[in-house]
């Protein structure tokens, strides 16, 4: 988190976010509409679902000591 207290964007690698996961260090934010979802085959476990048009109201509710690692479909 940035001294003003707000999350700042950054890029890392899918190797990293694959560690970051699997050692559970990270917050998965799957961004993703409901009808979109809803029809997916394969759902990220322990994943916490928004939908993009709520993004705004939904994202400052989450686990603020946490990396959060966004997965847009």
């Amino acid at each position: 988190m940035s001294k003003q207290g707000k999350r700042q964007p950054i890029r890392i690698s899918v190797d990293e976010a694959k560690k970051r996961y699997d050692e559970k260090d990270v917050t998965i934010l799957d961004v993703v509409d409901p009808g979109t979802y809803e029809r997916l085959s394969v759902r990220i476990q322990d994943a916490v679902r928004i939908d993009p048009r709520q993004i705004d109201e939904e994202f400052e509710r989450l686990p603020q000591e946490r990396t959060v690692l966004a997965y847009c479909t």
